[in-house]
């Protein structure tokens, strides 16, 4: 299969994978979901609600603001705010009370991240059993994609 900058060149498919098809499908319904959870928790455009998303050292630099973006884009416009140790607002029951989704960045690996955030796991338990929402990306690493092959 030979590559374009643009992609495929014409009449050349590519196959997609299980995971890839997965992963894509699942985004799409999360986004579609919080896509509703917004819009049915809002009651004026003064109070749209509220995302709150990790940041600190269980997640990778930037991926909180990247997050951040994409929930006040999603259809439910959500306002957004950070959470985690060096933020004004700390990950507890009482401010996940006030947050229609809480969102928790990817990034690093799985097991440093689990002993960052293991303290905090009944509240986010608990906030998803009240019928909060939960938003998780992807931990771990994985290696780079493999060069497109040239002519």
């Amino acid at each position: 299969m030979r590559w374009t900058s643009a992609g495929l060149l014409p009449g050349e498919t590519r196959r997609i994978d299980r995971r890839r098809l997965l992963v894509g499908a699942g985004a799409a319904g999360t986004l579609a979901a919080l896509g509703w959870a917004g819009a049915s928790a809002v009651t004026g455009d003064h109070d749209r609600p509220l995302a709150l998303i990790y940041r600190g050292p269980a997640a990778c630099s930037g991926c909180a603001e990247a997050v951040a973006a994409l929930l006040r884009a999603a259809p439910g416009r959500f306002r957004t705010g950070y959470c985690g140790p060096d933020e004004q607002r700390q990950i507890s029951r009482s401010t996940l009370t006030q947050a229609a989704v809480y969102a928790q960045p990817g990034g690093g690996n799985v097991r440093p991240a689990w002993r960052r955030l293991r303290d905090h796991a009944d509240e986010i338990r608990d906030f998803v059993h009240d019928g909060g929402h939960y938003l998780g990306f992807c931990l771990g690493r994985t290696s780079p994609p493999a060069s497109p092959a040239s002519d």
